[in-house]
This record gives structure tokens, sequence and C-alpha cells, in this order.
């Protein structure tokens, strides 16, 4: 029997904004229920100027960020393995991993602007270094201003 995959679509009255830690657009950002501290969910939940709803995999609209590729794999081997995968919060690039980073909280930003090495390397599920982090955020900030 195959399971269906239910997600979270989140959506913003504005073009783009932050709540929580993670960034969402008026297009849908499809997360897992498990990215997400109990805190931070109900900071999403509360909020105004979001919309939240549970949808399945194949109904995420065309343009929606999908925002847990790297979760997706680690819940489908948890629910394998008869564990339950809870405030499990990684994805595959750095680049998802800086819009989810929240540059006013010290804890995802550096003083001196940069994502914060430990921070990024949650994420992502793997150590990162200061050479990759400053390459790809370099090329995600050239790429954000388009």
């Amino acid at each position: 029997m195959t399971q269906v995959l239910k997600v979270l679509l989140v959506t913003a009255v504005a073009e783009s904004f932050r709540r929580a830690g993670f960034g969402f657009t008026n297009k849908g950002t499809a997360l897992l229920r498990q990215q997400f501290t109990d805190e931070q969910y109900e900071q999403i939940v509360n909020e105004p100027r979001l919309s939240i709803r549970e949808i399945t995999e194949d109904q995420i609209p065309a343009g929606a960020h999908i925002a847990y590729s790297a979760a997706l794999a680690a819940q489908k081997q948890a629910q394998g393995d008869g564990e339950q995968c809870q405030n499990f919060q990684t994805v595959t690039t750095l680049a998802e991993a800086f819009a989810l980073l929240d540059p006013s909280n010290a804890d995802h930003f550096t003083s001196a602007g940069k994502p914060q090495l430990e921070a990024l390397s949650k994420l992502v599920g793997r150590p990162v270094n200061g050479a990759e982090r400053d390459t790809a955020f370099a090329e995600y900030k050239a790429q954000s201003a388009q």
C-alpha cells in the first residue's frame, strides 16, 4: 500500500514574507510539519499574513517552492523504520538553507551579515565550511538581486 505524503502549503499575502525563521512567497512554500518546532508552527498558524493548509504532494501548485526534499527522504526512511520523525529540518542546497534563515536572528546570521555555519550545517545535514558558505552566499545574493 502506497502512503500519501501530506505537506503544508504556506502562502504569503505579500510577494515574500518571513516568520518563525522561514521565508514564504505568494506562490506558496511546501514544507513538512516535522520541519517546524511547535513554537514555529504556532507562529506560522497564527500569522494573519500567511495562509496554511494541508495538501497531498500531488496537489502542490506550479510555481510553489518545495522546501522539504531532504526532509522527505528522511521522513520516508523514518516511516520505514517505524520511527517518528520530529523537529527535522533539512534541505538539499545551501540556497534553500539561506532562504530559511532569518537575518535578524543572531543564531542564523553573524554580526557581519553572513549565515552562521552551525545553522547552515543543521539545515543541510552536513558540515559546511566558511569558504563554501561564502561562495554559495555570494551567488545566492547575486541571484536574489536579479
